[in-house]
C-alpha cells in the first residue's frame, strides 16, 4: 500500500521537478575556455586526463 501511494505522489509531483543538470544533456554544450569541475569529471569518465593540460 505505501508503495502505490508513494508511486501516486511521484506521478503527480514530477511535472514540477527541475529537469537533469548539464550532465544529463545529449547534445554537447560548447566548451567553456576555462574548465569547470563538471568537466574534469567528464574527462576522467572518457578516460583522458585533466590536469594534462594545465598551465
Amino acid at each position: 500500500m505505501v508503495t502505490i501511494i508513494a508511486g501516486l505522489i511521484v506521478v503527480l509531483r514530477s511535472r514540477n521537478w527541475k529537469t537533469g543538470g548539464r550532465k544529463y544533456e545529449t547534445d554537447k554544450a560548447p566548451v567553456s575556455a576555462e574548465p569547470d569541475r563538471v568537466s574534469d569529471w567528464d574527462m576522467l569518465s572518457n578516460g583522458e586526463d585533466p590536469s594534462e593540460n594545465l598551465p
